[in-house]
């Protein structure tokens, strides 16, 4: 399992990623290339990818260091 430190973006942030997502997805168009994008309510800011193995004390410490937000 992967671990990852990020946020949901806001409803006007998500509508701005939808407007860009629109506009690269057009450079696609008669290529042939087969793209398939998030629903923009699956939208999500990775800050830091903490790997794909993390010890206990380390997810524990996290968990609490985090738990404010």
């Amino acid at each position: 399992m992967n671990y990852f430190l990020g946020f949901f973006p806001s409803e006007e942030a998500r509508n701005s990623i939808k407007k860009a997502v629109r506009e690269v997805g057009k450079c696609f168009n008669g290529f042939g290339i087969p793209v398939r994008w998030l629903e923009p309510e699956m939208y999500q800011m990775t800050l830091l990818n903490l790997g794909n193995s993390m010890p206990f004390y380390k997810l524990l410490y996290y968990k609490y260091k985090l738990k404010p937000f």
